[in-house]
């Protein structure tokens, strides 16, 4: 499937839900989920992370906006929990807007270990076996992003968590050697 037709076919979905006729509805877009450096997810998306290497088509400067899966649910409960106040709503879910170096440097503070962050071109990664999709995935956050509004999220009152908080509180499911 090509990043057009993904993101075509997402669209058509989201169409399908807002003219179904529901008597409400709330799409939510969560963005980059940080549970993808933990495992089992980043067995996949950072197969060298084991070795202390996280291998990235993300550019250096490249922010990832990012949430927490706990931040995904807990709008998703919101908005069961208040259909009227969340009805018609598209939300971006972001908590964290943070490049891959900085992910780096806090998992070494809380690893204890030297995390180092490679950058590589697409061909490079996809001859150091990571998944095409991933590569793909990357290479359009460095042209496109997420451009997620965070402080606009606060208005729901929901709290997002920050990148350290993450990291601290699920060290125990990052695998490095």
């Amino acid at each position: 499937m090509s990043k057009l037709e993904y993101w075509n076919d997402k669209w058509e979905i989201e169409e399908l839900v807002r003219n179904a006729g529901f008597k409400s509805w709330t799409i939510l877009r969560p963005t980059w989920v940080m549970e993808n450096l933990a495992q089992p997810a980043a067995q996949f998306m950072f197969p060298e992370l084991k070795k202390e290497q996280i291998y990235t088509v993300l550019n250096a400067e490249t922010h990832l906006d990012m949430v927490a899966a706990e931040d995904v649910g807990a709008f998703g409960r919101a908005a069961l929990e208040d259909p009227i106040g969340f009805n018609g709503k598209n939300i971006d879910l972001a908590g964290y807007s943070i490049t891959m170096n900085e992910v780096a440097f806090h998992l070494s503070h809380f690893l204890g270990k030297k995390i180092k962050s490679v950058s590589l071109l697409p061909s490079e990664a996809l001859s150091q076996g990571l998944h095409p999709s991933v590569v793909n995935s990357q290479a359009y956050r460095n042209k496109v992003g997420f451009q997620v509004d965070i402080e606009k999220l606060k208005q729901y009152g929901i709290p997002l968590t920050k990148f350290e908080s993450w990291a601290r509180k699920n060290i125990s499911n990052i695998d490095v050697e």
